[in-house]
């Protein structure tokens, strides 16, 4: 909320056998989707985590529309001894 001056966030978190899912969307001042400077090293290290995980991760942002984070995790199945 700091850096995006956002009034509202929300959060969605989903699962099933397959994967986790985690939406964080927000009314903020976005940034322009060709400012690659714009990802700043939250983010960076959001996608480092996830893709150590397996996972992938989307973000969608317009300048004054906000911001729309998407991360997809698959879930390992559990090993039987």
């Amino acid at each position: 909320m700091r850096h995006s001056q956002a009034k509202s966030v929300r959060i969605t978190l989903q699962g099933d056998k397959e994967r986790l899912s985690l939406t964080v969307q927000d009314d903020g001042v976005g940034f322009p989707p060709e400012a690659t400077s714009g990802k700043g090293l939250g983010l960076i290290g959001i996608e480092e985590r996830v893709r150590e995980l397996g996972g992938r991760v989307t973000i969608s942002s317009h300048h004054q529309q906000g911001t729309l984070l998407k991360v997809v995790i698959p879930l390992l199945p559990e090993v039987s001894s």
